[in-house]
């Protein structure tokens, strides 16, 4: 993928106002979208022993946005990139299906956990 000068000034000086202090998680999913196109995001903070604090998303009203608070309320337990993290996951780009541990089932079905072989860590949280 090529970008255009312009996608890395917006991204620049969206970067900027974040690290500034002049804006906050939105912002930094704002800056992230002329470099990384993506349909939907979310940001949490994740610290050892606690849940994710959730900050922000772009998700809409609805089935999206109550799965991200079900995620950051519960289903993080399961999500392989948050226990990765917590293990000292160095800095990098890596994909959710290569966190996840060999043979690696996340759980029976239940009410906040779809099994589902399509995704790459092997389940969705509904929504």
């Amino acid at each position: 993928m090529e970008f255009q000068g312009t996608d890395i000034a917006a991204a620049n000086s969206a970067l900027a106002s974040v690290i500034s202090g002049q804006r906050g998680a939105a912002g930094l999913i704002a800056a992230a979208r002329p470099l990384l196109p993506f349909t939907a995001a979310f940001c949490v903070v994740n610290r050892p022993g606690q849940r994710p604090h959730y900050l922000d998303d772009s998700c809409p009203q609805g089935a999206a946005k109550d799965a991200v608070q079900l995620y950051a309320n519960s289903t993080y337990l399961l999500n392989p990139v948050y226990n990765t993290l917590l293990d000292g996951l160095q800095p990098g780009l890596y994909r959710m299906a290569d966190l996840a541990p060999d043979n690696w089932n996340p759980a029976p079905e239940t009410p906040d956990i779809l099994v589902e072989d399509a995704e790459e860590i092997g389940y969705r949280t509904p929504g």
